[in-house]
């Protein structure tokens, strides 16, 4: 959900298409239908499985295995021209024994990340910003 527009935003893990409500998510009928929108600049041949955006919807994370990538935008930017046309920073973290990092999620001073896993318990880790 982008802060700024309140719109839904759905990213494909294959392919980098995004896809978006057409109207500020949770308006009208108890369904609403996502619509194409564009396809991300970032996708290069590995599968985006998580992205994030911050509360004040400045700042997204996308998550891939083995790395994070961040991008920043004014408020006045929409998301879909940022994802489209501006190059993402990658972020040079600690993935530990993250072998199949599925998600990514912002926090006032940094971001966590979880894995996939068979156990019944899985590690939650935490990277504090610098």
């Amino acid at each position: 959900l982008d802060p700024v527009s309140e719109l839904f935003y759905l990213f494909t893990k294959e392919g980098g298409n995004i896809y978006s409500t057409p109207a500020k998510w949770g308006s009208g009928d108890k369904s609403m239908t996502l619509y194409p929108t564009g396809v991300m600049k970032e996708f290069r041949n590995q599968p985006l499985v998580a992205a994030d955006i911050s509360t004040d919807g400045t700042e997204i994370l996308l998550k891939y295995y083995g790395s994070v990538k961040y991008m920043c935008r004014n408020k006045d930017q929409d998301i879909v021209e940022v994802l489209q046309t501006h190059d993402s920073l990658k972020l040079d973290y600690d993935r530990r024994n993250e072998n199949k990092g599925e998600s990514v999620a912002w926090t006032q001073d940094g971001f966590y990340t979880l894995s996939e896993a068979k156990e019944s318990t899985v590690p939650l880790y935490y990277y504090r910003r610098v």
